[in-house]
């Protein structure tokens, strides 16, 4: 059981209690909640407007969370949506990143890219798309974790997060939007 105590004008953990304090009963500890029961969650937001050149997988600005999970054998329930915009026109790729490797995309199938979501744009219409991604992973360890959207464009043209190609004011198709990962650690 993870307390807070207030020491000088500081905070810090204690992680154990001292001797001779007993837990009162009926206190449930995270290590006592049975299997499926949330333990944390945690969100990352992208409010702002961002512009790159993705011809390769990018991290996308912001949307990033480490977590350290509770217990080796948690799940995690990932879910992020992401609005996007491409100048080129043509198919951008989205996935999830596990510290570092993509988790949850397509079998190898050939040459083929292996996305976790993908989107076409029509070039012509420049307003954004949204598109969700979902998954549980079990990772199988008691290590922080970093989980992180990923874009890629097909094309050449950059690649625009939260907000339309023309951008203009007073049009609603040209509004801004925010995107969003949420990482949900559920009790093994």
């Amino acid at each position: 059981m993870a307390l807070t105590r207030l020491n000088n004008r500081s905070v810090s953990a204690v992680t154990a209690l001292p001797s001779g304090i007993d837990i009162p009963a009926g206190t449930i500890l995270k290590a006592d909640l049975p299997s499926a029961s949330i333990l944390q969650v945690l969100q990352a937001s992208k409010t702002d407007t961002t512009i790159f050149n993705a011809v390769e997988w990018a991290d996308v600005p912001s949307l990033s969370i480490t977590i350290t999970p509770t217990a080796s054998t948690s799940k995690f329930l990932i879910i992020a949506n992401l609005a996007t915009y491409n100048s080129g026109g043509g198919s951008n790729g989205y996935r999830i990143a596990r510290n570092g490797s993509a988790i949850g995309v397509g079998d190898a199938n050939g040459s083929r890219p292996r996305f976790g979501s993908n989107s076409m744009d029509g070039g012509k219409d420049p307003e954004t798309i949204t598109t969700f991604m979902q998954i549980l992973d079990t990772p199988n360890t008691s290590s922080s974790i970093t989980y992180k959207v990923q874009a890629f464009s097909r094309y050449s043209g950059n690649l625009y997060i939260n907000r339309a190609g023309t951008y203009r004011d007073n049009l609603s198709y040209d509004a801004t939007s925010a995107s969003f990962i949420t990482v949900i650690e559920i009790a093994g």
